[in-house]
């Protein structure tokens, strides 16, 4: 079986939203490149609001995605604590495993270095140069764009049992 590796924050999770919700309306529109180190997260006023990472939402799509993704693909989910911010480390781990179950555990890899996994697929927030041990990566803007992709590449179709199960539930 193949393996995907996806980030959490910016593919699974709506990270952005998140920020923007806690953040000063005046402010800058804010990307995802903009909180890509620790710098960038000691301006946010996240640190104050415990529970932060663990009440993060889904992107649309994601959680039916992955449970459609998963019957063709090892996940593994990439999770890139805040180094300033210690209890990020449990957290991304309590949201993985509160929403896909404790054997996700074993598959949560805790990295701000995702160039230095290997694996068939990369999905990630960012469009990363460095990343040449995957033999594919691909840079998620919407879930729906996303398994357009995958299916592409492996000749499956990923996207229409999705909507099925979302649309034409008893």
């Amino acid at each position: 079986m193949k393996t995907l590796f996806i980030e959490i924050d910016g593919v699974m999770a709506n990270l952005l939203d998140a920020i923007k919700a806690l953040s000063d309306p005046a402010a800058p529109s804010l990307q995802m490149a903009d909180i890509k180190d620790d710098e960038a997260w000691a301006d946010l006023n996240v640190q104050r609001h415990r529970d932060f990472f663990l009440k993060l939402r889904f992107l649309p799509f994601a959680k039916a995605s992955v449970s459609e993704l998963a019957k063709h693909f090892r996940i593994y989910w990439i999770v890139k604590p805040v180094r300033k911010m210690p209890q990020s480390y449990a957290d991304k781990v309590d949201w993985v495993t509160g929403h896909f179950g404790q054997a996700a555990a074993k598959n949560v890899i805790l990295t701000w270095q995702p160039h230095l996994i290997t694996g068939d697929y990369l999905l990630t927030a960012q469009p990363l140069t460095d990343v040449t041990a995957f033999h594919h990566v691909i840079a998620h803007t919407t879930w729906p764009g996303t398994l357009r992709e995958i299916e592409k590449h492996e000749g499956i179709s990923l996207f229409e049992p999705i909507m099925a199960q979302l649309y034409y539930k008893d």
